[in-house]
């Protein structure tokens, strides 16, 4: 189900003060109606002419083609066949997968079972096409985009009392904060009832995640969806940027610290990384496949992460996230959170 929101206009303004075209850094113009209320409109950048579209209160900085619509008799095997045979066009392949969702749900079955086949379905194309390596995980990674946008969520990934308590406290903090795989917003809604800041920013892989945050942005908060790996923000406009949860299912944890590097400020600036512990790279299913997330030469500790961003450590926090998905009901999963700061 599609959730319609709207932004301000205003807000989509002043994010031109931050926003940047992920391609080349290049600066954003707005084109959008003349209202004081926004659905759909578009980013344009003033160097490349890269145009991001605004769709339902959400500027798109990272999805690949889609419109690639399945057969109706289309079967999970010739599904995955295909996917392997056009795997050498990888954003053909990205726009296949992030529509197995509704092709799964047109079928009329439960979320649940949905996620279920989306992953059974890529896991298949893996397998009988040999993929391997960078390649296996960027498809997991297009899996996982596909599952988040129909997953359901009740309960999300909040960062510790301690590492707001130290935000917080932090007075003299410049920069806006963002949040990176934002989920359903309520991590930045936290800080901002903590954190004092000219502006937040969310954002996730899954435009169905960045579209519900949005539907309960505080003020001066824009969600988008985008890739961590190469942020639509300029450089240096961080204050403090959080990583919740993400840092096990990026393809390249490495470049993704790059990018938390890029975006912070030189000094007095933090980065906020939190992750299940221990780190969950890749998992082996119930019929005993293996699933790989992050390729083995691809694969950072939290402190390594930490130290490639250019932040020392200045607090360590372990808990307990108590979430409740669709997919796997009730957790209580174990974290590390890293509080770095220049």
């Amino acid at each position: 189900m599609i959730v319609f929101t709207v932004v301000k206009k205003g807000t989509l303004e002043k994010a031109l003060d931050y926003l940047a075209c992920p391609k080349d850094r290049g600066q954003l113009e707005l084109d959008a109606a003349n209202s004081e209320l926004v659905s759909d409109g578009e980013y344009r950048c003033t160097e490349c002419g890269s145009v991001y579209e605004i769709r339902n209160g959400v500027p798109y900085f990272f999805e690949k083609a889609n419109g690639y619509e399945w057969e109706a008799n289309t079967k999970n095997d010739e599904i995955a066949d295909i996917l392997g045979k056009t795997f050498e066009d990888k954003d053909l392949s990205w726009s296949k997968i992030i529509t197995l969702p509704n092709f799964f749900l047109s079928r009329n079955l439960d979320r649940k079972k949905a996620i279920d086949y989306i992953f059974d379905t890529v896991k298949k194309a893996i397998e009988s096409n040999g993929i391997r390596g960078q390649e296996q995980a960027f498809l997991m990674q297009a899996a996982t985009a596909a599952r988040y946008d129909i997953e359901v969520y009740r309960g999300t990934f909040l960062l510790p009392d301690k590492i707001i308590s130290y935000l917080s406290a932090d007075k003299a903090r410049k920069g806006i904060v963002v949040e990176g795989a934002c989920a359903t917003g309520d991590c930045l809604r936290q800080v901002e009832n903590e954190v004092s800041s000219d502006f937040y920013l969310g954002l996730d892989i899954s435009g169905s995640m960045a579209r519900n945050a949005q539907r309960n942005a505080g003020k001066n908060m824009l969600f988008v969806q985008g890739d961590i790996c190469s942020l639509p923000l300029k450089d240096s406009v961080s204050g403090a940027y959080v990583l919740n949860n993400v840092f096990d299912r990026v393809t390249d944890p490495a470049k993704a610290c790059k990018e938390a590097d890029r975006i912070s400020l030189d000094a007095g600036s933090y980065f906020c990384l939190s992750n299940c512990n221990p780190l969950q790279f890749e998992y082996q299913t119930d019929d005993g496949q293996k699933i790989v997330f992050v390729p083995c030469q691809n694969r950072l500790s939290l402190e390594e992460g930490m130290k490639l961003a250019g932040f020392n450590t200045a607090q360590r926090v372990e808990g307990i996230w108590k979430i409740e998905t669709v997919a796997f009901g009730k957790e209580a999963l174990p974290y590390i959170g890293l509080l770095g700061k220049r």
